[in-house]
């Protein structure tokens, strides 16, 4: 048996700190490979590629967190799940090996609380309970924090009304839930209205709308996907982006801001965010339980699109008894319903009553705050020390110094 001595530590590492420190960032660049800076620099290679990949990884992870903060700047939160969602999308697309889980489509607890801990400034908070939250969602120190996101996006930029637009998904039913009211005799108690089923089937529709005019002829243009499920899915609404952007035509140049609510399809599609930094699309995302008042779809349009469409529906039904609603006809009574409801005065009235056109910060009287008049108090340093917190349910992350972010392109 040959026995090979293993050298001291002072032996071994023969090369100059100097060279090596030259050959990683000759690597970083691109200018040399492994091999060539290997020889120039008089290092070893195997110690070289880890001193890159060590580089890398450290460079990659802090632009993930930069990431996660400038995104919750703009009022994207980022959950845990959403940050193994995001990492194993990077890792994915980059074909980087990986022990993530295949089926769930994220990264594991090991690598969330490794990276987590490797990051001290991101710690565990306890979250307040849905109900709670719900309750006391719009409150004054929200609506204000968005109001100067909003102020400071549109000035940053230059943005013009014409070129705000905000997004929504809204869920239509072969069979209605909102049943429009019939004449029948005084007195009967019990008043029946024939339906096409027990139950429908669901069909989720993206609309959107511009604070000063609206795509009227948005239904002949509109593209159809299909999904299993009925909802929204990411590479759906990727889809409808490319869509936005074909119509919108935004740019570095001019570009054009979209407002939209936390939808998983939104905030952890790496697709979408990636292309609206490339493209020119700034995104800003109503905070959490805000959308009823600060949404100008959900304040303006949604109510007469529905009503319109269960009119339409009723009315298909009495010209074609016997027949139920299906797939098949959802495109020409949703089409009839949203041409009905889309005008530009629905538009312009929705941006004006939410306050984002004209900018109107203070839009809203004090009674709409009086169910979360608690949480009506400044946020003052203290506040700004909790917020650095996460939650094992909601990332709260404090904002960065600066909106300028880089989204890694790879993780390891």
């Amino acid at each position: 048996m040959e026995y090979y001595p293993i050298l001291p530590y002072h032996v071994r590492q023969s090369w100059n700190a100097d060279c090596m420190r030259q050959a990683v960032e000759e690597v970083l660049e691109g200018r040399m490979g492994y091999l060539k800076a290997s020889k120039v620099f008089g290092v070893p290679r195997t110690t070289l590629e880890a001193r890159v990949k060590k580089v890398k990884k450290g460079v990659q992870e802090e632009q993930l967190v930069q990431h996660i903060l400038s995104m919750e700047a703009r009022l994207f939160g980022f959950t845990l799940n959403d940050l193994q969602s995001l990492a194993f999308q990077l890792a994915f697309r980059n074909n980087l090996p990986h022990q993530f889980n295949i089926e769930k489509k994220k990264a594991g607890k090991a690598w969330l609380y490794g990276f987590l801990s490797r990051h001290p400034n991101v710690r565990l908070r306890t979250h307040e309970p849905t109900s709670l939250a719900r309750a006391i969602g719009f409150n004054r120190p929200a609506v204000e924090k968005y109001f100067l996101l909003l102020r400071e996006v549109l000035d940053k930029h230059k943005i013009p009304p014409d070129r705000i637009y905000n997004v929504d998904e809204t869920g239509i039913m072969t069979v209605p839930k909102k049943q429009s009211k019939c004449l029948s005799l005084k007195g009967k108690r019990q008043v029946g209205c024939l339906t096409s089923g027990e139950r429908g089937v669901l069909v989720t529709v993206e609309i959107c709308m511009s604070a000063s005019e609206l795509l009227d002829d948005a239904p002949p243009g509109s593209t159809a996907h299909y999904h299993t499920s009925g909802w929204m899915q990411k590479e759906i609404f990727l889809s409808w982006f490319d869509q936005f952007i074909s119509l919108s035509k935004p740019s570095k140049e001019h570009p054009v801001l979209l407002l939209l609510d936390g939808h998983t399809t939104h905030k952890k599609n790496l697709d979408v965010i990636d292309k609206a930094r490339e493209k020119g699309v700034v995104l800003l995302c109503f905070p959490p339980h805000t959308t009823h008042r600060l949404q100008p779809l959900d304040v303006s349009f949604m109510a007469p699109l529905s009503t319109y469409y269960s009119s339409e529906v009723q009315r298909w039904m009495q010209q074609h008894p016997g027949r139920p609603v299906t797939i098949a006809q959802i495109g020409k009574l949703f089409g009839t319903a949203y041409m009905k409801a889309a005008s530009v005065q629905t538009a312009v009235n929705g941006f004006r009553k939410t306050g984002i056109h004209p900018l109107n910060p203070e839009i809203f009287p004090d009674w709409m705050y009086e169910p979360a008049e608690t949480t009506n108090r400044p946020i003052d340093a203290h506040d700004r020390d909790q917020e650095n917190n996460i939650s094992l349910s909601q990332v709260q992350l404090s904002p960065p110094a600066t909106s300028q972010t880089t989204v890694p392109t790879n993780l390891n």
